[in-house]
């Protein structure tokens, strides 16, 4: 990858999304750690299609927008179509602060970063910090400061994220979206087209 190239997406593999262990972000408080017993990945979406939302670095501006505006969409998105919504983070610093006040749902610690290397195909994808300065990540940057959310520099800034959808069981990935470059998120009209099509697939249980 060159200085001011974006990352070129791979397809996720879906047998390296199995038995990824997952840490609860359920701690008591923003600093403490998070050490309770995991989960496997493959739990999630053992029964039910689920939206997962790898999120690059819990203080990012474009990341906390990104989950702020698809936490705006669980009465549909959830609540009514039955899809999951899981937001999954890199770091343990910031992780309770994001789940509760950007994200406001299900979220989990993926420490060995299981998640993020099935979507590089068995590598983490990252990207050039030179592409901050790419006039489209600069216009993604102030357009998300018109949200008014606050936002930190902490952790890596470099590793990039994306947003699956996986059908139930062995069933496989409905949709994926790699960021390729900082704040290249999935279109919110297409992540909600999908997920109605695949709630059609796969009706909600009583």
């Amino acid at each position: 990858m060159g200085l001011f190239s974006s990352a070129a997406p791979v397809a996720t593999s879906f047998k390296l999304m199995q038995d990824v262990n997952l840490i609860p972000v359920d701690a008591p408080t923003s600093d403490a750690p998070l050490q309770a017993p995991g989960i496997k990945s493959q739990t999630l979406w053992a029964d039910r299609p689920t939206l997962i939302v790898l999120i690059r670095r819990p203080g990012c501006l474009l990341c906390r927008n990104e989950a702020f505006t698809l936490a705006g969409q669980r009465d549909l998105i959830q609540n009514e179509l039955g899809i999951r919504m899981v937001a999954v983070v890199n770091q343990e610093f910031g992780a309770k602060d994001f789940a509760d006040n950007f994200w406001k749902g299900e979220a989990y610690f993926d420490k060995d970063l299981g998640l993020f290397k099935a979507m590089g195909d068995g590598k983490v994808r990252r990207g050039s910090l030179l592409s901050l300065m790419f006039p489209s990540v600069l216009a993604r940057f102030s357009e998300a400061k018109k949200s008014g959310l606050d936002s930190n520099l902490a952790g890596d800034g470099t590793m990039l994220g994306g947003l699956l959808i996986v059908r139930p069981g062995n069933d496989g990935v409905e949709y994926e979206y790699p960021e390729t470059t900082f704040g290249d998120h999935a279109p919110l009209d297409t992540v909600l087209e999908t997920c109605k099509n695949l709630a059609a697939k796969y009706p909600k249980k009583a």
